[in-house]
């Protein structure tokens, strides 16, 4: 299913010169890539203190819905600047899209699998330090994936 965002560059690629629509567009993207990748980025690996007044599942569970948002919000931004990119260029090859497109299914994939073994690997008697490694094990898995995937920024900037 399309997400917004590539229903919006599908559009704007029909409409606009490739030209233009490259410089203006791929720089909006690039910007909001960048702050979705700070934000995912500022997190600490366990922003839930033991003792607050809020449940430790509770804040974690809250803590991760935020930084999953500005992470999926950041994988569409560079979805969008590829599209923007391909749309302007004619090539054979497989795109970066279609490539990004597999890296992050097999990352989420991964992500989910290597978490669950880190959870499973402490559920027996220790309930409460498998809740914790477990969300800790995502927040930590999601700050690498940007760091990774940051460097994909760079190129589709435009130099004023």
């Amino acid at each position: 299913m399309l997400g917004k965002r590539a229903v919006h560059v599908v559009v704007l690629t029909l409409l606009l010169p490739a030209s233009l629509l490259r410089s203006q567009t791929a720089e909006t993207y690039a910007d909001q890539a960048s702050r979705h990748s700070a934000a995912v980025l500022e997190y600490s690996d366990d922003p839930c203190p033991d003792d607050s007044a809020v449940p430790r599942e509770v804040c974690m569970t809250k803590e991760l819905a935020l930084v999953g948002q500005h992470l999926d919000a950041f994988v569409e931004d560079l979805r969008a600047m590829f599209a923007i990119k391909e749309a302007s260029q004619q090539s054979g090859e497989q795109s970066e899209l279609a490539i990004l497109n597999k890296a992050d299914a097999a990352w989420r994939i991964y992500r989910t699998q290597v978490c669950k073994l880190s959870f499973d690997y402490f559920v027996g008697g220790q309930e409460a330090i498998a809740v914790r490694e477990n969300g800790i094990c995502e927040l930590r898995l999601d700050r690498a994936y940007v760091l990774q995937l940051s460097p994909l920024i760079k190129p589709h900037r435009i130099e004023k």
